[in-house]
């Protein structure tokens, strides 16, 4: 060790004699500051003028009409635009634009065209919809990253149209709403179909009465059509109000029947589901013997579970209608469905129990077969005797209504010559008495219809869509078409904030620098000791660590004056003494790589340092993630030793997480293992070799 610091005082005692070599090598330590520093300084904020980017903008948009109101996007976007400062937007003409993307002069130019607005509406009508486009040009040879950059504006301010369209589109349809007090009149008229059934009700209870009245008060055919022809003005009056109520209820009804088509195909689709499960289960059980039974019998009762989900909701379906309908063919059919589940579910008990169920296998294959055949009776029995009468029950109501409707319109109509009329009502029905009779069925029948009516009406009144829609159409305009045009806000949480792209630019920067001033150390200093006969009696080593302590300690005063030359730069650091360090440490060990490669192999070692250089420039992950970067750098970036130090250098930077920055310097440190075997070991075996390289160069007096 003595001698090591020897030869380290002799190297310092002959640079002190020599003023040219001071300034030497204090210009040396500072070339690699300052090319750290103007690169840090030249991307301290880019994007924060992004503002010079000239990009031309054509609106040639024309416009449309859309609910009653012109709206031209392209002039929204352009009055948007005018007051932001992301590009530098240039309002011109299509020719111009393009010419000027040519030349070099714009970076990129939108042309929007006449019929921008037309095509985005075509959503709101009936015609084929047309996605309306606009054309961008952009030169892509003027800068790397400026088309970049006027991509990604290009994709804010098509995600500005989006958003434009819809709270346009929406706004307007809101207002649109709201000045035809749509709210109100659903309410209202839904309040007034409910009323209306009311009164119904009330009208023919009314004639029903008058209608018995006039049957006690007359005992024969004379003595009815005086009574009839006495409340007459009553039942024209009545008439009148009830009619309307009928005529709109007849529609009503009407809407029952596609109803009654959703729920036969799905008790039809259920039926059948549950025969092919129980078919498939039939297939399986024919195969089975005592070889593959274990196998069998859980593939039989997977599908008896399948046919288990299926019958339950057949009986869950049964339920539903037969708590509205009450018919005695549903509820057979239920009974069936409901003895069915149970058989069902023993079966699956036997078979569930493998080693009972492989002793039982012709009991089991009897059981399936039964519930095959109950399968089929099921089907029979919907298909015969529930779904006519299901029929029968949704047609019934419109009927009843058209005969409630028809008979009250002939006694209207008999109004206008009482004696004529009713003449012609008594002959159609003989009686007086049959005339009461057959109204009076009628009329109890549509009785019944109007109360299930008026208990739907009431049912869908507070139903949660309705309510929700309701309140929808309660807010306001603007306040919905903000939310529909963008109803997610973006909240930003920075973990490890860097306050400038400048700062997250440095470690990279700084690393490389420290390499960049190890390398010209190597360049301008000897790295062999001149011959002599201290050097003669030195071992390998300590001639190798005599000199090596002299680079290493400007390298590490290089690594010091970047550090600190970044500081007054401003760059943000979470630890500075800890940033220092770092950065001295980097330049100690680069310094140790570049010196024992240039003292083991010579100029070829100083080529080796300039190639590694480059593959760590592009490969280490200093510019952009290491997983863009094609696989080959992927695999190597952890052999880099700038990979290392730059993570250690961004902890001190953005911030530490727990023992991170430790173990990067422990892998930074891992890189001198390869340089001290080239230097110790290697270079003794190299060192002839390396000077007759040297010597071959000299001669061309070219190369030295």
């Amino acid at each position: 060790m003595k001698q090591i610091i020897e030869f380290f005082l002799d190297d310092l005692k002959r640079i002190s004699k020599s003023k040219m070599a001071i300034v030497i090598i204090i210009g040396m330590i500072f070339i690699s500051g300052i090319y750290a520093w103007l690169n840090i300084d030249s991307n301290w904020g880019p994007y924060d003028n992004t503002g010079n980017i000239p990009v031309a903008i054509v609106n040639q948009d024309e416009g449309t009409i859309i609910l009653d109101e012109k709206i031209n996007i392209g002039d929204q976007l352009e009055k948007k635009l005018k007051n932001n400062k992301d590009m530098k937007w240039i309002f011109t003409n299509k020719e111009n634009a393009k010419k000027k993307v040519e030349q070099g002069k714009y970076y990129g130019a939108i042309i929007i065209p006449k019929n921008f607005s037309q095509k985005l509406v075509t959503i709101m009508d009936e015609k084929e919809i047309s996605k309306p486009k606009f054309d961008f040009y952009v030169n892509n040879k003027k800068n790397a990253i400026a088309p970049i950059i006027v991509n990604k504006a290009i994709g804010t301010i098509q995600n500005g149209i989006n958003q434009s369209f819809v709270n346009t589109i929406v706004y307007k349809a809101m207002v649109k709403a709201e000045n035809l007090d749509v709210i109100t009149k659903s309410v209202e008229t839904t309040d007034e179909l409910i009323n209306k059934l009311q009164t119904t009700k009330e009208g023919v209870e009314q004639v029903r009465i008058l209608l018995q009245t006039a049957n006690l008060a007359a005992g024969t055919t004379e003595q009815s059509l005086a009574a009839i022809r006495t409340i007459m003005p009553s039942l024209s009056n009545i008439s009148d109000t009830t009619k309307q109520g009928i005529s709109d209820m007849k529609d009503a009804a009407q809407s029952f029947d596609s109803t009654y088509d959703n729920i036969e195909r799905d008790l039809v689709a259920i039926t059948e589901e549950a025969e092919t499960i129980i078919n498939d289960t039939l297939d399986i059980m024919n195969k089975t013997d005592s070889t593959n039974a274990k196998d069998n019998l859980a593939k039989i009762s997977d599908k008896l579970d399948k046919s288990l989900v299926v019958i339950r909701r057949l009986d869950n379906t049964l339920t539903s209608i037969n708590s509205i309908i009450q018919l005695k063919s549903i509820q057979n059919l239920e009974k069936k469905v409901t003895d069915h589940i149970k058989k069902l579910e023993e079966l699956q008990n036997k078979v569930s129990n493998t080693n009972q169920a492989i002793k039982d296998l012709d009991d089991i294959k009897k059981q399936i077969n039964d519930m095959n055949s109950n399968i089929t009776s099921l089907k029979t029995t919907f298909q015969n005797d529930v779904k006519p009468e299901l029929s029968k029950i949704y047609k019934k109501a419109s009927e009843k209504l058209n005969n409630a409707t028809d008979t009250l319109m002939n006694i209207n109509g008999s109004l206008n010559n009482v004696d004529s009329s009713l003449q012609y009502i008594i002959n159609a029905l003989i009686t007086g008495s049959q005339l009461n009779n057959n109204i009076d069925k009628i009329l109890i029948d549509f009785e019944a219809d109007i109360d299930k009516l008026i208990d739907v009406m009431k049912d869908t009144k507070h139903s949660q869509l309705y309510n929700n829609i309701v309140n929808l159409l309660k807010n306001k305009p603007e306040e919905i078409a903000d939310f529909i045009s963008s109803p997610i806000d973006t909240k930003e949480i920075s973990l490890y904030p860097i306050n400038t792209y400048g700062s997250k630019m440095t470690p990279f920067y700084s690393v490389l620098a420290c390499w960049v001033g190890a390398t010209l150390l190597t360049s301008l200093l000897k790295v062999d000791m001149k011959k002599s006969k201290k050097t003669t009696k030195a071992k390998p080593y300590q001639l190798f660590f005599g000199r090596f302590m002299l680079f290493g300690s400007i390298a590490m005063i290089q690594g010091l004056i970047i550090g600190i030359g970044d500081i007054i730069l401003q760059v943000q650091t979470a630890n500075w003494f800890l940033f220092l360090l770092t950065l001295m440490l980097s330049s100690l060990v680069f310094s140790l790589i570049i010196y024992s490669f240039t003292i083991t192999f010579g100029k070829i070692g100083q080529a080796l340092i300039i190639i590694i250089m480059v593959l760590q420039v592009a490969g280490s992950g200093g510019t952009f993630p290491v997983e863009l970067l094609p696989k080959g750098f992927q695999l190597m970036q952890p052999f880099m030793p700038f990979a290392p130090a730059m993570n250690a250098a961004r902890e001190t930077i953005g911030g530490f997480y727990r023992w991170d920055y430790l173990g990067y310097i422990a892998l930074l440190l891992c890189h001198t293992i390869v340089p001290l075997i080239l230097g110790l070991v290697v270079r003794n075996y190299t060192t002839e070799i390396k000077e007759k390289i040297e010597k071959e160069l000299e001669k061309t007096q070219v190369i030295g």
